[in-house]
């Protein structure tokens, strides 16, 4: 009976053997070697630059919302410190995090030139054309995860995607590299995946997604003027949801909606001057982000892969012990229960590998969290102030841009209210 499980348990031996060696050697396969210097050297990150195809002769505007943390959150809103642990999110690094990842989607999205203006948001509330709003589900200095959704003014979702990225471990040790975006790879696959799917896009619908952000610009000054122009609509497909249809468009003349066009322009102004502060924000976070990320880079591989060994050498020690087991209650024939034992061993001193290995792991993640709080002290945000503005601007940027969105709409409502009068 014990010829039945020699080759699984044989099998299992190897696998065993061969993961506690961390030594690969390939057949040589008779190239030719070389041993000193050759013509060509190796590319840096950013030597090349893409070229890209013009989109059309429509330039569409796009605004990129703070990215979504990814916190992890309870049902009621609050934060979900259990999870928070498991995760190893720091908090504060992610909301800084959030504003540096659309940055860096910006400055991605511009090197196309394929737009009109291109802009951080503090939120999604706001006017534009396209929308490119990503999602935090990893991020620990030398993997980031982002999800990406890319929608236009009428609400309709034009792509999703998931992109990771890896950071080499080498990055930092190139001179070249001082002061280049270790993440700026993973931005470069947002600004083409963006560019590719507004690359298949006719010039009648490009020029559809511009009058459809015109009206319902004007539709949030002016209800009962533009309602007329727009319809609601429901979609299948990536998932189900409502998007707008433009039913039509009002008549160049309106007076109304030239004016609602000339308050356009000043929300505009003020969206152009915040990206002055968001800039001012990542150069100020800039030298302790790197910082960070140079030294957890080498904890955060050494946790990865401590913790993949963990995992691999449990399973294998798992099924050494399913086998043995097996065997045991197959025959009790000497040569049986030697095997068994034989596998039992295997798989005990795996558990103890795992066990060593998980020990590791968590020194390593120890580490990572003594960074994080660190910086969460450096990276603590500044509240933004506009003293030029008509109206006295205080608290977040968000708030600050809802304050004016407000005043903006006071001035029509009283122009037209005078309007009214005459």
């Amino acid at each position: 009976m014990l010829n039945r499980w020699k080759p699984l348990l044989a099998s299992l031996c190897i696998v065993f053997i061969a993961g506690c060696n961390t030594t690969s050697v390939k057949p040589f396969n008779g190239a030719s070697l070389s041993v000193g210097p050759t013509a060509s050297q190796p590319k840096t990150q950013g030597a090349t630059e893409k070229v890209y195809e013009s989109i059309g002769e429509i330039y569409l505007d796009v605004a990129i919302p703070v990215f979504d943390t990814g916190i992890p959150m309870l049902s009621d809103g609050s934060m979900n410190y259990e999870d928070v642990e498991k995760q190893g999110v720091w908090p504060q690094l992610r909301r800084a995090e959030a504003k540096k990842f659309a940055l860096y989607t910006k400055e991605a999205l511009a090197e196309t030139k394929a737009f009109g203006s291109v802009s951080v948001t503090p939120s999604a509330n706001t006017t534009a054309d396209i929308f490119v709003q990503g999602k935090i589900l990893e991020s620990d200095s030398e993997t980031i995860v982002i999800k990406v959704t890319v929608s236009d003014s009428s609400a309709a979702i034009l792509g999703s995607k998931k992109i990771k990225y890896r950071v080499s471990e080498g990055f930092f040790r190139d001179a070249q590299n001082k002061g280049e975006n270790p993440y700026e790879p993973a931005f470069i696959k947002v600004a083409n995946y963006v560019h590719r799917l507004m690359k298949k896009k006719e010039s009648q619908e490009l020029q559809a997604i511009q009058n459809m952000t015109k009206v319902r610009y004007a539709q949030y000054y002016s209800p009962e003027s533009y309602n007329q122009y727009l319809g609601m609509k429901t979609v299948y497909f990536p998932k189900r949801y409502n998007k707008v249809v433009l039913l039509g468009m009002p008549s160049d003349e309106d007076r109304m909606m030239q004016r609602i066009e000339a308050l356009h322009n000043q929300e505009k102004m003020f969206i152009d001057r915040l990206q002055d502060q968001y800039a001012a924000f990542d150069g100020a976070t800039n030298e302790h982000y790197r910082e960070w990320q140079k030294e957890t880079l080498p904890e955060a591989k050494a946790a990865r892969e401590a913790r993949n060994a963990r995992n691999t050498k449990a399973i294998i020690g798992g099924l050494l012990a399913v086998a043995a087991v097996a065997a045991g209650n197959q025959s009790n024939h000497v040569d049986t229960q030697i095997g068994q034992g034989v596998a039992l061993l295997g798989a005990a001193a795996l558990a103890k590998s795992a066990m060593n290995s998980n020990e590791e792991f968590k020194v390593h993640k120890e580490s990572l969290d003594e960074m994080g709080e660190n910086l969460d002290i450096a990276m603590s945000p500044s509240v933004m102030e506009f003293d030029e503005k008509e109206v006295e601007l205080t608290g977040t940027a968000g708030e600050q841009y809802e304050q004016w969105k407000a005043h903006l709409k006071s001035i029509y409502e009283v122009e037209t209210g005078n309007m009214q009068k005459l």
